[in-house]
């Protein structure tokens, strides 16, 4: 990365699901736990709780992790893991440019239905808007599904489909052949 400005974010940074997807939330969220779970199916650790961003050569921002913090995870009830020693160096990446931000949000009640998919908002990062999406999940329920799920769709919008569209369109032909 450059010596561009550089701003350090609070969560945890992967590549999922081909992305550089950042978990945010508060404290006891599950951002780690889910991240945890996330590298155990494939994802690929870059920085736990204080990524590191500059703008790369195409003016993204991609983030890395602190030395100091390199390989490491501290999981709520687990304590500090060694991501390399317990998975290997194909579960770390260096750095990755930040594609996507889901926020853990818990909710202790019900959680509101979103049938047409969850509303993308945008966060800036070093000037650069960057989507973000919340995903409010009923305590205890694991995030992971749903993290890898938003992470594929994500890639599905990137490519021009979006499956609400599919939906409604479908919906829209049958009713005028009705």
């Amino acid at each position: 990365m450059s010596k561009s400005p550089c701003v350090t974010l609070h969560g945890v940074l992967l590549e999922a699901e081909g992305l550089g997807v950042l978990l945010t939330g508060a404290s006891g969220a599950g951002k780690s736990a889910s991240a945890l779970e996330l590298i155990q199916r494939g994802a690929r650790l870059v920085a736990d709780d204080a990524p590191e961003f500059r703008l790369n050569a195409d003016g993204k921002p991609e983030g890395c992790c602190p030395a100091p913090l390199r390989d490491f995870i501290e999981v709520q009830g687990l304590g500090l893991l060694d991501i390399r020693a317990l998975y290997g160096a194909g579960s770390l990446r260096e750095r990755v440019t930040l594609d996507l931000i889901i926020e853990l949000q818990v909710r202790h009640g019900p959680v509101a239905r979103t049938p047409y998919g969850p509303d993308y908002q945008a966060r800036a990062v070093l000037g650069v808007a960057v989507p973000l999406l919340t995903l409010h999940l009923a305590h205890g329920y694991s995030a992971t599904p749903w993290i890898e799920a938003l992470a594929r769709n994500h890639t599905l919008r990137l490519q021009g489909y979006q499956a609400q569209h599919e939906f409604l369109e479908r919906h829209a032909r049958a009713l005028r052949r009705a």
